[in-house]
């Protein structure tokens, strides 16, 4: 993903701004950064709903 994500801005650093080459470029970039954030917030709610349904106590060490 961030290597997909590297090269449309890398690609996209070259249009000219406001262009339709420019516009679509926006709208790829959009959707991997929107993929990338739904894959996140997917897997830390897999692990909260684990943590919660496995363990009574879920508590931060004292360092």
């Amino acid at each position: 993903m961030t290597a997909k994500l590297s090269r449309l801005q890398y690609l996209h650093r070259h249009k000219k701004v406001g262009s339709a080459n420019w516009k679509r470029a926006q709208l790829k970039i959009a959707r991997l950064h929107r993929r990338v954030a739904s894959i996140r917030k997917d897997a830390l709610h897999k692990l909260t709903t684990y943590l919660a349904k496995n363990h009574s106590v879920v508590a931060q060490a004292k360092i």
